[in-house]
Protein backbone atom coordinates (compact mmCIF):
# COMPACT_ATOMS: atom_id res chain seq x y z
CA UNK A 1 0.00 0.00 0.00
CA UNK A 2 1.03 3.10 -0.87
CA UNK A 3 0.00 6.37 0.67
CA UNK A 4 1.29 10.25 -0.57
CA UNK A 5 0.83 12.90 2.12
CA UNK A 6 -0.32 16.42 0.86
CA UNK A 7 0.18 19.61 3.06
CA UNK A 8 0.72 23.43 2.56
CA UNK A 9 3.94 23.06 4.60
CA UNK A 10 5.88 21.22 6.75
CA UNK A 11 6.15 24.03 9.13
CA UNK A 12 3.06 24.92 11.39
CA UNK A 13 0.93 22.39 13.71
CA UNK A 14 -0.79 21.07 10.86
CA UNK A 15 2.50 20.63 8.93
CA UNK A 16 4.21 18.93 11.73
CA UNK A 17 1.04 16.82 13.06
CA UNK A 18 1.22 15.51 9.28
CA UNK A 19 4.80 14.42 9.12
CA UNK A 20 4.61 12.60 12.39
CA UNK A 21 1.70 10.39 11.06
CA UNK A 22 3.54 10.03 8.11
CA UNK A 23 6.60 8.67 10.14
CA UNK A 24 4.30 6.60 12.25
CA UNK A 25 3.23 4.54 9.00
CA UNK A 26 7.23 4.07 7.90
CA UNK A 27 7.58 2.60 11.43
CA UNK A 28 4.39 0.24 10.55
CA UNK A 29 6.23 -0.46 7.02
CA UNK A 30 3.52 1.55 5.06
CA UNK A 31 5.16 2.40 1.97
CA UNK A 32 4.30 6.00 3.02
CA UNK A 33 5.57 9.52 1.11
CA UNK A 34 5.05 13.07 2.47
CA UNK A 35 5.25 16.65 -0.02
CA UNK A 36 4.64 19.75 0.55
CA UNK A 37 5.78 23.61 0.03
CA UNK A 38 8.77 24.23 1.90
CA UNK A 39 12.59 25.87 1.81
CA UNK A 40 14.32 22.58 2.09
CA UNK A 41 12.52 18.67 2.09
CA UNK A 42 12.73 17.02 6.02
CA UNK A 43 14.56 13.74 6.47
CA UNK A 44 12.41 10.78 7.83
CA UNK A 45 12.67 8.25 9.91
CA UNK A 46 14.22 6.09 6.92
CA UNK A 47 16.37 8.52 6.03
CA UNK A 48 14.25 9.68 2.61
CA UNK A 49 13.67 13.53 1.52
CA UNK A 50 10.43 14.44 1.49
CA UNK A 51 9.35 16.01 -1.79
CA UNK A 52 8.89 19.97 -2.09
CA UNK A 53 6.64 21.28 -4.46
CA UNK A 54 7.06 24.34 -6.61
CA UNK A 55 3.91 26.70 -7.04
CA UNK A 56 5.89 27.64 -10.81
CA UNK A 57 6.53 23.66 -11.97
CA UNK A 58 4.89 23.29 -15.14
CA UNK A 59 4.74 25.63 -17.92
CA UNK A 60 0.93 25.93 -17.38
CA UNK A 61 1.31 27.20 -14.23
CA UNK A 62 3.95 29.92 -14.81
CA UNK A 63 1.79 31.15 -17.82
CA UNK A 64 -1.71 31.27 -15.90
CA UNK A 65 0.73 33.65 -12.88
CA UNK A 66 2.02 36.01 -15.84
CA UNK A 67 -1.20 36.40 -17.64
CA UNK A 68 -2.77 37.28 -14.22
CA UNK A 69 0.05 39.61 -13.23
CA UNK A 70 0.18 41.40 -16.30
CA UNK A 71 -4.16 41.43 -17.48
CA UNK A 72 -5.07 41.65 -13.49
CA UNK A 73 -7.46 38.59 -14.03
CA UNK A 74 -8.67 36.97 -11.12
CA UNK A 75 -11.07 34.60 -9.96
CA UNK A 76 -14.27 36.49 -8.56
CA UNK A 77 -14.03 35.24 -5.40
CA UNK A 78 -10.53 36.88 -5.57
CA UNK A 79 -11.32 40.19 -6.73
CA UNK A 80 -14.40 40.11 -3.69
CA UNK A 81 -11.42 39.47 -1.20
CA UNK A 82 -9.07 41.79 -2.49
CA UNK A 83 -11.66 44.58 -2.31
CA UNK A 84 -12.91 43.70 1.63
CA UNK A 85 -9.18 42.65 2.63
CA UNK A 86 -8.14 45.62 4.28
CA UNK A 87 -12.06 46.22 6.51
CA UNK A 88 -11.19 42.55 8.14
CA UNK A 89 -9.13 41.36 11.01
CA UNK A 90 -8.61 37.49 10.84
CA UNK A 91 -5.53 35.13 11.53
CA UNK A 92 -6.04 33.40 8.26
CA UNK A 93 -8.23 33.05 4.82
CA UNK A 94 -8.00 31.18 2.17
CA UNK A 95 -9.96 30.06 -1.11
CA UNK A 96 -10.70 26.82 -3.07
CA UNK A 97 -9.72 28.43 -6.36
CA UNK A 98 -6.09 28.67 -6.14
CA UNK A 99 -3.75 25.91 -6.30
CA UNK A 100 -1.20 24.00 -8.71
CA UNK A 101 -1.30 21.16 -10.66
CA UNK A 102 -0.47 17.68 -9.18
CA UNK A 103 -1.30 15.10 -11.35
CA UNK A 104 1.95 14.98 -13.28
CA UNK A 105 3.67 13.81 -10.04
CA UNK A 106 4.99 10.60 -10.41
CA UNK A 107 4.26 9.61 -6.73
CA UNK A 108 0.58 10.83 -7.07
CA UNK A 109 0.41 8.85 -9.61
CA UNK A 110 1.72 5.60 -8.37
CA UNK A 111 -0.52 6.08 -4.68
CA UNK A 112 -2.77 3.79 -4.05
CA UNK A 113 -4.24 6.16 -1.45
CA UNK A 114 -4.15 10.16 -1.63
CA UNK A 115 -3.72 11.16 2.06
CA UNK A 116 -4.63 15.75 2.44
CA UNK A 117 -4.11 17.71 5.35
CA UNK A 118 -4.08 21.49 5.75
CA UNK A 119 -3.74 22.25 1.46
CA UNK A 120 -4.94 26.01 1.90
CA UNK A 121 -3.28 27.44 -1.82
CA UNK A 122 -2.40 24.24 -2.74
CA UNK A 123 -5.00 22.74 -4.18
CA UNK A 124 -8.05 24.06 -6.61
CA UNK A 125 -10.73 22.33 -5.46
CA UNK A 126 -12.78 22.01 -8.97
CA UNK A 127 -9.37 20.88 -10.69
CA UNK A 128 -8.08 18.42 -8.07
CA UNK A 129 -11.62 16.83 -6.71
CA UNK A 130 -13.09 16.47 -10.26
CA UNK A 131 -9.62 14.27 -11.12
CA UNK A 132 -9.38 12.04 -8.67
CA UNK A 133 -9.57 8.82 -8.96
CA UNK A 134 -7.90 7.57 -6.37
CA UNK A 135 -9.14 6.70 -2.64
CA UNK A 136 -8.73 9.54 -0.53
CA UNK A 137 -8.19 10.23 2.80
CA UNK A 138 -8.60 13.65 4.38
CA UNK A 139 -7.13 15.19 8.18
CA UNK A 140 -8.94 17.88 8.95
CA UNK A 141 -7.28 20.48 10.88
CA UNK A 142 -9.45 23.40 11.14
CA UNK A 143 -12.48 24.31 9.96
CA UNK A 144 -11.48 25.87 6.78
CA UNK A 145 -12.49 22.53 4.65
CA UNK A 146 -15.86 22.83 5.74
CA UNK A 147 -16.56 26.41 6.02
CA UNK A 148 -15.72 28.98 3.89
CA UNK A 149 -12.79 31.30 3.60
CA UNK A 150 -11.66 31.62 7.28
CA UNK A 151 -9.75 28.86 9.28
CA UNK A 152 -11.26 30.21 12.54
CA UNK A 153 -14.71 30.07 14.07
CA UNK A 154 -13.46 33.62 15.99
CA UNK A 155 -12.47 34.82 12.60
CA UNK A 156 -16.12 33.96 10.92
CA UNK A 157 -18.25 35.65 13.55
CA UNK A 158 -15.95 38.76 13.74
CA UNK A 159 -16.01 39.37 10.17
CA UNK A 160 -19.57 38.19 9.37
CA UNK A 161 -20.79 41.68 8.81
CA UNK A 162 -18.49 42.73 6.08
CA UNK A 163 -17.33 39.12 4.66
CA UNK A 164 -20.57 37.04 5.66
CA UNK A 165 -22.07 37.24 2.08
CA UNK A 166 -18.34 36.28 0.40
CA UNK A 167 -17.54 33.32 3.25
CA UNK A 168 -21.31 31.72 2.66
CA UNK A 169 -20.75 32.04 -1.17
CA UNK A 170 -17.50 30.18 -0.72
CA UNK A 171 -18.50 27.59 1.86
CA UNK A 172 -21.69 26.64 -0.84
CA UNK A 173 -18.88 26.49 -3.99
CA UNK A 174 -16.94 24.05 -1.96
CA UNK A 175 -19.85 21.92 -0.91
CA UNK A 176 -21.14 21.83 -4.46
CA UNK A 177 -17.77 20.22 -5.34
CA UNK A 178 -17.41 17.99 -2.00
CA UNK A 179 -20.77 16.69 -2.29
CA UNK A 180 -19.80 14.54 -5.00
CA UNK A 181 -16.82 12.94 -3.25
CA UNK A 182 -17.46 9.20 -3.58
CA UNK A 183 -14.52 6.63 -2.42
CA UNK A 184 -13.36 9.24 0.76
CA UNK A 185 -13.07 9.48 4.49
CA UNK A 186 -12.38 12.22 6.62
CA UNK A 187 -10.87 12.30 9.93
CA UNK A 188 -10.93 14.41 12.73
CA UNK A 189 -8.48 14.55 15.43
CA UNK A 190 -11.03 15.60 18.13
CA UNK A 191 -14.81 15.39 19.06
CA UNK A 192 -15.08 18.89 18.67
CA UNK A 193 -14.37 19.26 14.78
CA UNK A 194 -15.84 16.12 14.60
CA UNK A 195 -19.29 17.75 15.75
CA UNK A 196 -18.65 20.70 13.36
CA UNK A 197 -17.99 18.67 10.31
CA UNK A 198 -21.76 16.65 11.07
CA UNK A 199 -23.25 20.27 11.89
CA UNK A 200 -21.91 22.38 8.99
CA UNK A 201 -23.00 19.31 6.31
CA UNK A 202 -20.33 20.49 3.47
CA UNK A 203 -19.40 16.75 2.74
CA UNK A 204 -21.93 14.11 1.19
CA UNK A 205 -22.58 10.82 2.60
CA UNK A 206 -18.58 9.79 3.09
CA UNK A 207 -16.96 8.17 5.76
CA UNK A 208 -16.24 10.00 9.33
CA UNK A 209 -13.32 9.12 11.69
CA UNK A 210 -11.80 10.73 15.03
CA UNK A 211 -8.57 9.61 15.48
CA UNK A 212 -6.56 12.40 17.60
CA UNK A 213 -2.76 13.32 16.84
CA UNK A 214 0.22 11.67 17.73
CA UNK A 215 2.73 12.57 19.89
CA UNK A 216 6.15 10.75 19.29
CA UNK A 217 7.59 9.21 22.95
CA UNK A 218 11.03 9.20 21.69
CA UNK A 219 11.09 12.69 22.68
CA UNK A 220 8.16 13.79 24.31
CA UNK A 221 8.78 11.88 27.90
CA UNK A 222 9.20 12.64 31.26
CA UNK A 223 12.92 13.71 33.08
CA UNK A 224 14.62 14.44 35.84
CA UNK A 225 12.81 18.05 36.45
CA UNK A 226 15.53 18.71 39.35
CA UNK A 227 18.64 18.23 36.96
CA UNK A 228 17.00 20.32 34.08
CA UNK A 229 16.02 22.74 36.32
CA UNK A 230 20.25 22.64 37.37
CA UNK A 231 21.17 22.43 33.63
CA UNK A 232 19.18 25.86 33.19
CA UNK A 233 20.08 27.77 36.15
CA UNK A 234 16.16 28.14 37.24
CA UNK A 235 15.31 28.85 40.54
CA UNK A 236 14.19 25.66 41.89
CA UNK A 237 11.33 27.60 44.20
CA UNK A 238 9.62 29.39 41.76
CA UNK A 239 6.72 27.69 40.35
CA UNK A 240 7.30 27.74 36.61
CA UNK A 241 4.50 28.26 34.05
CA UNK A 242 5.67 27.79 30.09
CA UNK A 243 3.62 29.82 27.53
CA UNK A 244 4.43 28.87 24.18
CA UNK A 245 3.64 29.78 20.66
CA UNK A 246 4.97 30.49 17.28
CA UNK A 247 4.02 34.15 16.97
CA UNK A 248 3.53 36.18 19.98
CA UNK A 249 1.13 38.82 17.59
CA UNK A 250 -1.16 35.93 16.62
CA UNK A 251 -4.55 37.41 18.60
CA UNK A 252 -6.03 33.90 18.33
CA UNK A 253 -3.44 32.49 21.15
CA UNK A 254 -4.57 34.51 24.09
CA UNK A 255 -1.69 36.89 24.78
CA UNK A 256 -3.54 39.23 25.97
CA UNK A 257 -5.67 36.92 28.07
CA UNK A 258 -2.95 35.51 29.25
CA UNK A 259 -1.55 38.98 30.49
CA UNK A 260 -4.61 40.07 32.24
CA UNK A 261 -4.67 37.11 34.17
CA UNK A 262 -1.41 37.61 35.62
CA UNK A 263 -1.97 40.93 36.45
CA UNK A 264 -5.09 39.48 38.75
CA UNK A 265 -3.10 37.33 40.56
CA UNK A 266 -0.35 36.78 42.87
CA UNK A 267 3.37 36.24 40.62
CA UNK A 268 5.50 36.57 43.40
CA UNK A 269 6.92 33.21 43.13
CA UNK A 270 5.82 32.37 39.57
CA UNK A 271 9.02 32.21 36.72
CA UNK A 272 7.33 32.64 33.09
CA UNK A 273 8.95 30.29 31.05
CA UNK A 274 8.31 31.95 27.24
CA UNK A 275 9.24 29.96 23.97
CA UNK A 276 8.40 31.96 20.54
CA UNK A 277 8.95 34.68 18.39
CA UNK A 278 7.44 38.28 19.31
CA UNK A 279 7.92 41.52 21.22
CA UNK A 280 8.74 40.96 24.70
CA UNK A 281 7.86 43.61 26.30
CA UNK A 282 4.87 43.21 27.92
CA UNK A 283 6.24 40.65 30.09
CA UNK A 284 8.64 43.42 31.23
CA UNK A 285 6.60 43.73 34.82
CA UNK A 286 6.70 39.78 35.51
CA UNK A 287 9.53 37.80 36.20
CA UNK A 288 10.49 35.52 33.14
CA UNK A 289 12.65 32.92 31.62
CA UNK A 290 13.27 33.49 27.09
CA UNK A 291 13.91 30.44 25.43
CA UNK A 292 13.43 31.99 22.15
CA UNK A 293 11.86 30.76 18.90
CA UNK A 294 12.86 26.69 19.34
CA UNK A 295 11.85 24.11 16.59
CA UNK A 296 13.49 21.51 17.58
CA UNK A 297 11.15 18.48 19.70
CA UNK A 298 13.94 17.05 21.87
CA UNK A 299 14.82 20.74 23.14
CA UNK A 300 11.16 21.34 23.83
CA UNK A 301 10.72 18.31 25.58
CA UNK A 302 13.01 19.29 28.10
CA UNK A 303 10.87 22.91 28.38
CA UNK A 304 8.06 20.95 29.16
CA UNK A 305 9.48 19.19 31.88
CA UNK A 306 10.84 22.38 33.12
CA UNK A 307 7.35 23.50 33.47
CA UNK A 308 5.52 23.20 36.69
CA UNK A 309 1.93 24.43 34.46
CA UNK A 310 1.51 24.70 30.95
CA UNK A 311 -0.61 27.59 30.42
CA UNK A 312 -2.61 27.75 26.54
CA UNK A 313 -5.07 30.48 26.17
CA UNK A 314 -6.22 30.19 22.73
CA UNK A 315 -9.46 31.66 21.84
CA UNK A 316 -10.12 28.86 19.21
CA UNK A 317 -7.81 25.59 18.48
CA UNK A 318 -8.65 21.76 17.11
CA UNK A 319 -6.03 19.50 19.12
CA UNK A 320 -2.91 21.47 19.18
CA UNK A 321 0.39 19.52 19.09
CA UNK A 322 1.55 21.28 22.18
CA UNK A 323 -1.22 20.18 24.14
CA UNK A 324 -0.14 16.53 23.54
CA UNK A 325 3.04 17.53 23.82
CA UNK A 326 3.00 18.75 27.19
CA UNK A 327 1.05 16.16 28.57
CA UNK A 328 3.20 13.24 27.06
CA UNK A 329 6.07 15.17 29.27
CA UNK A 330 3.39 14.73 32.60
CA UNK A 331 3.06 18.96 32.42
CA UNK A 332 -0.40 19.56 33.48
CA UNK A 333 -2.54 22.34 30.89
CA UNK A 334 -4.93 25.10 32.03
CA UNK A 335 -6.54 26.09 28.79
CA UNK A 336 -9.96 27.34 27.78
CA UNK A 337 -12.82 24.85 27.17
CA UNK A 338 -12.02 25.22 23.26
CA UNK A 339 -11.55 22.07 21.00
CA UNK A 340 -9.66 19.14 22.02
CA UNK A 341 -9.15 21.09 25.36
CA UNK A 342 -12.11 20.58 26.69
CA UNK A 343 -12.16 16.71 25.91
CA UNK A 344 -8.59 15.31 26.90
CA UNK A 345 -8.19 18.10 29.97
CA UNK A 346 -9.85 17.16 32.97
CA UNK A 347 -9.92 19.32 35.89
CA UNK A 348 -7.19 18.15 39.13
CA UNK A 349 -6.55 15.29 37.04
CA UNK A 350 -4.06 16.49 34.15
CA UNK A 351 -4.86 20.53 34.10
CA UNK A 352 -7.42 23.10 35.07
CA UNK A 353 -10.16 24.14 31.57
CA UNK A 354 -11.49 28.03 32.69
CA UNK A 355 -15.10 28.29 32.78
CA UNK A 356 -15.42 30.92 29.95
CA UNK A 357 -13.05 32.29 27.22
CA UNK A 358 -11.68 35.37 29.69
CA UNK A 359 -8.78 36.90 31.20
CA UNK A 360 -10.62 36.83 34.59
CA UNK A 361 -11.12 33.03 34.08
CA UNK A 362 -8.13 32.15 33.28
CA UNK A 363 -6.80 33.56 36.32
CA UNK A 364 -9.37 32.16 38.57
CA UNK A 365 -8.26 28.40 36.28
CA UNK A 366 -4.29 29.34 37.04
CA UNK A 367 -4.52 30.14 40.65
CA UNK A 368 -6.25 27.00 41.05
CA UNK A 369 -3.57 25.04 39.28
CA UNK A 370 -1.03 26.93 41.20
CA UNK A 371 -2.03 26.29 44.38
CA UNK A 372 -2.89 22.18 43.66
CA UNK A 373 -0.05 21.89 41.69
CA UNK A 374 1.06 19.01 44.66
CA UNK A 375 -2.40 17.23 43.43
CA UNK A 376 -0.93 16.91 39.96
CA UNK A 377 0.45 13.16 39.27
CA UNK A 378 2.91 13.94 36.64
CA UNK A 379 3.74 10.21 35.78
CA UNK A 380 0.15 9.69 35.72
CA UNK A 381 -0.45 12.17 33.29
CA UNK A 382 2.26 10.92 31.23
CA UNK A 383 0.90 7.24 31.22
CA UNK A 384 -2.70 8.61 29.71
CA UNK A 385 -1.54 10.85 26.89
CA UNK A 386 1.32 7.84 25.66
CA UNK A 387 -2.24 5.89 25.96
CA UNK A 388 -4.45 8.92 24.30
CA UNK A 389 -1.63 9.95 21.33
CA UNK A 390 0.38 6.68 20.91
CA UNK A 391 2.07 6.80 17.51
CA UNK A 392 1.40 2.93 16.77
CA UNK A 393 -2.45 3.27 17.89
CA UNK A 394 -2.31 6.38 15.98
CA UNK A 395 -0.93 4.55 12.82
CA UNK A 396 -2.88 1.62 13.47
CA UNK A 397 -6.36 3.72 13.31
CA UNK A 398 -5.27 5.76 10.00
CA UNK A 399 -4.05 1.62 8.02
CA UNK A 400 -7.85 0.52 9.03
CA UNK A 401 -9.08 3.67 7.44
CA UNK A 402 -6.75 2.90 3.86
CA UNK A 403 -7.69 -0.72 4.10
CA UNK A 404 -11.31 0.29 3.92
CA UNK A 405 -10.82 2.88 1.11
CA UNK A 406 -9.01 0.04 -1.34
CA UNK A 407 -12.10 -2.66 -0.37
CA UNK A 408 -14.37 0.04 -1.45
CA UNK A 409 -11.73 1.33 -4.29
CA UNK A 410 -11.65 -2.53 -5.29
CA UNK A 411 -15.73 -3.20 -4.90
CA UNK A 412 -16.76 -0.12 -7.28
CA UNK A 413 -13.51 1.12 -9.03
Amino acid sequence: MKVVHICTNYKGGAGKAAFRMHNALLAANIDSVFMSFGEKPLTDINGNHTILLNPHHTLWTRLVSKIRKKSGWYHPFEKQLRSLRHELEYTMVSLPVKGISLNHIKEIKEADIIHLHAVQNLIDYGRFFKNLKKPLAWTLHDINPIAGMFHLRTDEAHNRLKAGILDEEVRRYKSGILRDLQNAAIVAPSQWLCDEVEKRNVFGSISLYEIPNAVPEIYFRRQDRTRLKQQYKLNQSHTHILYVVSDFADKNKGLDLLINALQSIDTSDICLLLVGSGDRAVFETFRFFDFGYINDDEEMANIYNLADIFVLPSRDENLPNVLLESLACGTPVVSFPVGGMQQYIKNGINGETAEEISGSALAKALTKAVQNIHLFQREAIKRQAHVNFNTEKHAESYINVYKKLQENHHRNP
